[in-house]
């Protein structure tokens, strides 16, 4: 686990660091993240840079969406899981996961426009990284 927040009802956030990702399915599907990179120090995109495991469990958690799953099936689970795997973040809330879906940004894409007019989307893209909206715009 990379870092979490939590709030006055509980866990808010779980972030964890993945291995470099191209796409975000790389980081949604275990079963695409299986073995090492090409260099042995570099694993294969979607499998978490630190494993984890269950107390009480042997089992180690390998990938991304693996951990994603067990964060959720805990008595007491976040509300959402945050997954970074370089230029790939994932967001995962969680009674959307059970669905499926989830959110998931290639930050190399969304900011090389650098197109910041209203209505482009580029002025949103920077508000959620800048954690702060647009003139005029409330924040989601």
């Amino acid at each position: 686990m990379a870092a979490t927040a939590e709030t006055g009802t509980g866990l808010c956030v779980v972030a964890l660091d993945a291995a470099l990702a191209d796409s975000a399915d790389d980081l949604s599907d275990g079963d695409r993240a299986q073995g090492t990179g090409e260099d042995a120090e570099q694993p294969s995109a979607g499998l978490l840079l630190e494993p984890g495991q269950r107390r009480g469990d042997k089992k180690q958690i390998n990938t991304a969406a693996d951990a994603v799953g067990e964060l959720f099936a805990v008595d007491e689970p976040p509300r959402f899981v945050l997954v970074v795997g370089g230029r790939i973040v994932m967001l995962a809330e969680r009674a959307k996961w059970a669905e499926g879906r989830y959110l998931a940004v290639d930050l190399d894409a969304a900011l090389e426009r650098n197109d910041t007019r209203p209505g482009t989307g580029g002025d949103d893209r920077g508000a959620v990284l800048r954690r702060r909206a647009p003139a005029g715009r409330r924040r989601w």
